[in-house]
């Protein structure tokens, strides 16, 4: 009987036989710490892609380069990285104990990362630095302690860092049932344009007391898009002499519970819970020469969040345009929704948010030569307070609210906040709308 074989494949007759020996096929391996190798990092070395890495309970005092797609896993006891005594710079010259780059795409669970730093300033950036187009997908893990030692008002320590725009680099992340805590500057960071990360179900938790650095639980700026949803954020508080509640003294700073400083379109902040900061969300404007982000009114989303306890302010809205809806807003606090033009014109569209327990629900603070503009409840029009007032809108340079510019504030752009509010209207065509206003 003819047997025909071409490349590995046998042909017998009407049946067709694989010959596995000719097949070229990699079985992932199982490697095990310390079982396998003695060190986290001899693993990642021996391991090819794709493998999968078992670290056993116990605490690893390592710095970690991934430079290929793996699966990390911890044991159901303890399974610690932790910051040597010595953190060597990665290409960048950042310090870092987890490096992720190369383009890879690396799981890490069941692990605690931990720092502190060697020393003071400046010791150590970020827990997890995700670079070069490498992708993070971490789950039921913690990161704490990211911070110098001791822990100071130095701008490094974030937890997790996706990207870094004024290094050129860019990351992606998936981020879920991770807590982040005793971080110094921030707990997670997504950064620079091009740089994508969901972030769901974390909890982000300051941690500190009377510790003189403005630290933000969650940072998505520069024109980098997140999704943040279902996050628990809280005790972001600054102590330091540079610090303070009154938000119309533009030398004092805050520390935020989510901060979207120039945040890409597409961002969305929804059913976060955040209490005991500063401020509770912060929708700023981004301000320094590595922002990227287009000088339109960005697409974001902030809908559905519960905030509470914040000090200066529930949501506070500075040189950016925002439509924000459906949140609750609880005291106690100065302001429930502060809408602020620092360096230029703001304009907040408020749909059915819920204040309650603070000294003033919604307030405007205008600099001069710029206007800060909040419409707090577009299903009604009639009632619309505007508390400052641009001087197109009036003839009176004394009027305060909408009733004694009907004639000059266009009806059909009130309309188009109510088609919203029921649906009919497109987010982006009501963009146009307020874009076309305040021009």
């Amino acid at each position: 009987m003819e047997i025909l074989s071409i490349s590995g494949l046998m042909v017998l007759g009407t049946v067709v036989i694989f010959s596995l020996s000719s097949l070229s096929a990699y079985a992932y391996n199982e490697i095990h710490v310390p079982g396998d190798y003695a060190t986290i990092q001899a693993a990642i070395d021996a391991a090819n892609a794709g493998d999968s890495i078992i670290i056993g309970p116990g605490t690893y005092s390592e710095q970690i380069s991934i430079s290929k797609s793996l699966d990390i896993t911890g044991s159901d006891g303890p399974t610690i990285i932790k910051a040597p005594s010595v953190l060597l710079p990665d290409t960048f010259g950042t310090l870092n104990v987890v490096d992720i780059t190369n383009g890879t795409i690396v799981t890490i669970s069941k692990v605690t990362i931990s720092g502190p730093g060697p020393t003071g300033c400046g010791s150590i950036q970020a827990g997890i630095f995700v670079s070069n187009g490498a992708t993070l997908k971490i789950t039921n893990s913690t990161i704490t302690d990211i911070r110098d030692n001791p822990v100071g008002g130095c701008q490094n320590g974030d937890g997790i860092l996706v990207g870094r725009a004024r290094l050129g680099t860019i990351g992606h992340a998936e981020i879920s049932n991770v807590i982040i805590t005793k971080y110094q500057k921030g707990g997670i960071v997504i950064d620079g344009t091009g740089t994508t990360a969901s972030v769901k179900n974390n909890d982000v938790i300051f941690g500190f007391s009377s510790v003189n650095i403005a630290a933000n639980g969650i940072q998505v700026s520069r024109g980098a898009q997140s999704i943040v949803l279902d996050n628990r954020v809280s005790q972001n508080i600054c102590s330091a002499p540079v610090c303070g509640p009154d938000l119309t003294n533009q030398q004092l700073a805050q520390a935020a519970g989510i901060l979207l400083y120039g945040a890409g379109n597409g961002t969305v902040v929804n059913h976060n819970q955040v209490s005991q900061n500063d401020i509770g969300l912060g929708l700023v404007s981004c301000g320094d020469p590595f922002c990227l982000t287009p000088s339109s009114i960005p697409s974001v989303e902030i809908k559905n969040n519960t905030i509470s306890s914040s000090g200066a302010a529930g949501i506070l809205v500075k040189d950016e345009n925002y439509l924000i809806s459906d949140n609750t807003i609880d005291g106690p606090g100065l302001v429930g929704i502060a809408v602020i033009s620092g360096t230029s014109n703001t304009v907040a569209v408020l749909i059915d948010n819920q204040i309650n327990g603070v000294t003033t629900s919604i307030g405007t603070f205008s600099t001069p030569g710029h206007f800060a503009v909040a419409v707090p409840s577009v299903t009604s029009p009639s009632s619309l307070t505007i508390i400052t007032v641009p001087s197109f809108l009036h003839t009176s340079t004394n009027s305060t609210t909408i009733a004694s510019i009907p004639a000059q504030f266009p009806g059909w752009v009130k309309n188009l906040f109510t088609y919203y509010a029921q649906g009919s209207l497109s987010y982006d065509d009501l963009i146009k709308a307020l874009q076309f206003l305040v021009k």
